[in-house]
């Protein structure tokens, strides 16, 4: 018989040495951040440099209650703090939306330890996770150089995945409260979350009041603003004032499905060529209610596994049938997609073929040439997205059984 003591002992020096791998890892990280930290970017340029220099100017915290720039006032809080850091003002906005990307990979960590929770390999799988995430190259160039903080919404939007397969449903309506007050797309997560209250409705744990919680958290982040002297549903007109600069585009550098028939959206929109934007909204809704019809239909069991497929899906469907979506809202199932790798390590060459589709465009915004065109871009996701709807689609059939042979 092995000794307990020994085992024990194996079991917390091989923690110990996770731990330590991990924190390499991140300080590995953390020098290639610092490497690309003076790496310029257009909306750091154009966008949050003027802003952040607005807010400095105007005294910090005197001007909470103006409204510099198109992003909502949870962002401009953490930007008037960061007015107080005596630091470069790129090198700062930078390390903000660094300290979420760490906190998103803890966040899928924390996931994959619940998707592994029967597995010897666990923490194994946890570390691995957290790695995935820190070394994603669409992480690294979102924040690192293109100082992007979707990092931000997508690490309350991951932790509201974590407490939903927990059952914490207040706590995820919190996290997806603060997930609205940083991005609107948010709302991609929506449908899932809805499903989900759907089919626990008989349970009476998920009750329809939580729902209630997010417009509130949106509003309480906006409560400096107010105080400042700022508007009490600035929080909400905000969303409406953001997309008005891309209103007369079908899509903006997004491998979305729209680009496979219009290859230049710009091109389309200087033309004058109208769309029919109402019908192509109709249609990703369509896509989006077949796919949650038949996981109903099916009685899909919302196990751990399940949701995180789930929810994973629902945001693709979202970002690639919707149109006028940019090349940076697929953020949130480009991150869940590592945690689906985990599930089903088949899925490993589509998180590649999605990355490939990410960073191609990326690349072309950020250094000025496409690897590939958007097009194809597109053409990427599409196959991607069918066939993850396939593996999904075939893991919830019950197994075929062989029929019993015959006796004479």
């Amino acid at each position: 018989m092995k000794d307990v003591s020994t085992l024990g002992k194996k079991s917390y020096s091989d923690r110990i040495f996770l731990i330590a791998v991990g924190v390499i890892l991140t300080l590995f990280t953390m020098f290639i951040r610092f490497i690309v930290r003076d790496m310029p970017s257009t909306d750091m340029k154009i966008y949050l440099l003027p802003w952040y220099n607005d807010y400095k100017a105007a005294g910090g915290f005197k001007a909470v209650g103006e409204t510099y720039g198109n992003y909502n006032y949870l962002y401009n809080l953490f930007l008037i703090c960061l007015t107080y850091i005596p630091i470069d003002a790129v090198h700062a906005i930078k390390a903000l939306s660094g300290v979420f990307d760490y906190l998103t990979a803890l966040a899928v960590m924390d996931l994959t330890g619940i998707l592994a929770s029967s597995d010897p390999r666990r923490e194994k799988f946890m570390l691995g996770a957290y790695a995935a995430v820190i070394f994603s190259p669409i992480v690294l160039e979102n924040s690192a150089v293109w100082g992007q903080c979707d990092s931000m919404f997508a690490f309350c939007v991951v932790l509201a995945v974590v407490f939903i397969v927990k059952e914490r449903y207040a706590a995820s309506c919190v996290a997806l409260g603060f997930a609205l007050a940083l991005k609107l797309q948010m709302v991609f997560i929506m449908p899932f979350v809805l499903y989900v209250y759907i089919v626990k409705f008989k349970e009476k744990r998920f009750r329809f009041l939580y729902f209630f919680i997010i417009p509130a958290v949106l509003w309480l982040t906006s409560v400096p603003h107010i105080i400042g002297g700022g508007g009490v549903l600035d929080c909400i007109l905000v969303y409406l004032y953001q997309g008005t600069g891309y209103s007369e585009r079908l899509y903006e550098n997004s491998g979305c499905l729209w680009a496979l028939f219009v290859h230049d959206s710009m091109a389309a929109a200087e033309a004058g060529i109208q769309f029919p934007i109402l019908l192509f909204v109709l249609v990703a809704f369509a896509v989006l209610a077949a796919f949650f019809v038949f996981c109903y239909v099916k009685k899909v069991t919302l196990t751990p596994d399940n949701l995180v497929y789930m929810a994973f899906l629902c945001v693709f469907i979202c970002v690639f049938f919707l149109p006028h979506m940019r090349d940076r809202y697929g953020y949130v199932y480009e991150i869940l997609a590592i945690a689906v790798c985990f599930i089903n390590p088949k899925t490993i060459p589509l998180l590649v073929m999605i990355y490939v589709s990410t960073l191609a465009r990326y690349n072309y915004y950020l250094l000025g040439f496409r690897l590939i065109p958007v097009w194809e871009s597109a053409v990427l996701n599409l196959l991607a997205l069918a066939v993850y709807l396939y593996i999904f689609a075939k893991s919830i059939m019950p197994p075929k059984t062989k029929p019993a042979p015959k006796t004479v």
